[in-house]
C-alpha cells in the first residue's frame, strides 16, 4: 500500500486503465488517440495508434489481446501482433437508436455515442460496451472463416436498455448479470445531460444460449 513507481509516456490525461495477468498493464489515452501495454518490470512500452479517433475506455480479453471504444461509436479489437486494429464493429453505439424501448432513450447527439465503458467477462470471449444512447451491447469474439484469412472479430450477440450514461462497467465472472455505473452526464466532462437518467448502479441479469 505504498507508491512504487511512474511510467510516462501518454501525451495526454489516461482516460483507461485495466489489468488482467502477469506484470502488464493497459492504458489509454484520449488526446494522444493511443493504447499502450505496459510491461512494469522492465519499465518499457508497446504503442498503439487509432488515427483519427479518441479512445475513451479499454479492457483485456487475454494478456495479448485487448478491446477499446472511441468518440465515434466504435469498438476495436487488438492484439500484439499488429499495430492497428484487427476490427473494427462501427456504428456500434448510435444514438436515437430504434432498438430502444419505453425503459431506456437517448437525448440525442453525437456524445451519446461516445463508448466511454468496456468490460470483459473474466476467462471468457463475452465483452460489453456501453454509452449514452440507452443500450449496453454485448458482443463476443468469434474466429472467422476462411474468406478472411481466419481473422478475428467481434459480433453482436444483444442489447440491453439502460437508460443514461454507461460511465462503468463489470461482468460476473459467472457471466449470469452484469453491473453498471449509471450517470446522468458522461464520466469526463458536463458535455450533455439526461435529466431522465438516475445517477446510480444497474445490475441486469444475463441468460446466454448454449450457442455463444
Amino acid at each position: 500500500m505504498a507508491y512504487v513507481d511512474t511510467l510516462f509516456g501518454h501525451q495526454s490525461p489516461i482516460v483507461g486503465l485495466d489489468a488482467l495477468a502477469g506484470d502488464r498493464a493497459l492504458t489509454c489515452g484520449s488526446g494522444d488517440r493511443t493504447c499502450r501495454l505496459w510491461k512494469i518490470p522492465e519499465e518499457s512500452q508497446l504503442v498503439f495508434r487509432a488515427n483519427h479517433v479518441n479512445l475513451e475506455s479499454c479492457a483485456f480479453i487475454t494478456p495479448g489481446e485487448w478491446i477499446t471504444g472511441d468518440g465515434q461509436g466504435s469498438v476495436q479489437l487488438w492484439n500484439t501482433a499488429k499495430k492497428k486494429p484487427t476490427f473494427t464493429a462501427r456504428n456500434a453505439h448510435v444514438a436515437d437508436s430504434t432498438d430502444l424501448d419505453d425503459s431506456a432513450g437517448s437525448v440525442g447527439g453525437d456524445v451519446c455515442r461516445w463508448v466511454g465503458s468496456v468490460t470483459v467477462c473474466p476467462g471468457s470471449d463475452l465483452l460489453a460496451s456501453g454509452a449514452g444512447d440507452g443500450l449496453v451491447r454485448l458482443w463476443k469474439v468469434s474466429d472467422g472463416g476462411r474468406g478472411d484469412g481466419g481473422r478475428r472479430a467481434l459480433e453482436d450477440v444483444g442489447a440491453i436498455p439502460v437508460r443514461g450514461f454507461v460511465n462503468s462497467m463489470a461482468i460476473a465472472r459467472s457471466a449470469k448479470f452484469l453491473v453498471a455505473g449509471i450517470g446522468q452526464e458522461p464520466r469526463m466532462g458536463r458535455w450533455l445531460r439526461d435529466p431522465v437518467a438516475r445517477n446510480g448502479v444497474v445490475i441486469k441479469r444475463l441468460s446466454l444460449s448454449d450457442e455463444m
